[in-house]
């Protein structure tokens, strides 16, 4: 599951969101029953669909107008400015530093959307201490909190209408990107990044290939309509 370990377990179900993974062993004893076996994914039917004809040709002008809050350049990235002594960052770079080593960060998530989000972090995996389908109160929360061994992720779910709190420790010098994995909502601003240990980065960041790739993105971009993830 996602690298990291858990204790195997029997189930007739699993429940996954989207980015997550798991280690299955199916066994092969049913032959009394039949010779042949599905395994199958069920997705969720409930979702909404458009059955809107394909049009001919492209508008001249996109059809639904955005208003994106992600400031998601490409090629200038946090980690080139990083690299280039930059220490100021603006609002539109949604970040968040993160200067000392070894201290663990508690972050809670909470939606009032009527849909779930996959959440996934870059740069670490973390631990999901609280998951629930209910409005985050602060006095009630700490309750639901689970610090005995609580589960590790990279992905974890945020419920509808609910609330994730994760949490994770500053072991690792790194510019963490913090997403839905679905990529609509990502485009409509629902990312951020954790400027974790800035001042060690330098020293372990490959300068030649981010600049390489950097200039390379510059010159074969294309016009987007979103952020590019």
């Amino acid at each position: 599951m996602i690298l990291v370990p858990i204790k195997p377990y029997q189930t007739q179900v699993l429940n996954i969101a989207i980015g997550q993974r798991y280690d299955v062993i199916v066994t092969a004893n049913q032959g009394a029953i039949a010779s042949d076996f599905w395994i199958r994914s069920i997705p969720k039917l409930p979702v909404p669909r458009t059955q809107i004809p394909i049009i001919s040709k492209q508008p001249s002008f996109p059809l639904v107008p955005q208003q994106l809050y992600l400031c998601n350049r490409l090629g200038d990235p946090t980690l080139l400015m990083v690299q280039k002594g930059v220490n100021t960052f603006t609002t539109a770079n949604n970040l968040i530093e993160l200067p000392k080593a070894n201290e663990w960060v508690y972050l809670i998530i909470h939606s009032n959307l009527p849909v779930p989000h996959p959440i996934h972090l870059h740069g670490h995996d973390f631990f999901v201490v609280s998951q629930q389908a209910s409005t985050y109160d602060a006095k009630t929360a700490v309750s639901t909190y689970n610090l005995n061994n609580p589960p590790r992720r990279d992905v974890a779910l945020l419920p509808s209408g609910g609330y994730l709190v994760l949490a994770f420790e500053t072991d690792n010098p790194v510019l963490g990107w913090l997403i839905v994995i679905s990529g609509w909502h990502t485009s409509e601003g629902f990312a951020m990044q954790f400027l974790e240990r800035a001042s060690e980065i330098p020293a372990i960041l490959d300068s030649s290939a981010l600049e390489n790739t950097c200039i390379k993105w510059n010159s074969n971009a294309i016009h987007q309509e979103d952020s590019g993830v």
